[in-house]
């Protein structure tokens, strides 16, 4: 199974290490501004704005991939509480 969907690709669609360096970017820097609202570096949003980032492309979700691991999260959120004393 897992050898297959290897192959096919079907996991860079899914896996959240993406191929596309812009995007690994933008979530970097997405992830720097939460940090630094959160620490006090900003003051908010607004004062994000003014650095005013732009990126020159939007990354969609695949809406079937993302259909699939709905599928398994909902089974992993069903299953771990019942589990969780063994972790």
């Amino acid at each position: 199974m897992y050898s297959s969907r290897a192959e096919s690709g079907d996991w860079r669609a899914a896996s959240l290490i993406s191929t596309d360096s812009a995007a690994a970017q933008r979530a970097g820097v997405g992830a720097a501004i939460i940090a630094g609202i959160g620490s006090g570096v900003f003051k908010g949003y607004e004062d994000v704005r003014k650095l005013d980032p732009v990126f020159k492309a939007v990354t969609q979700p695949n809406p079937e991939v993302a259909a699939r691991y709905e599928f398994h999260y909902q089974r992993f959120a069903d299953v771990y509480p019942r589990l969780r004393d063994w972790f």
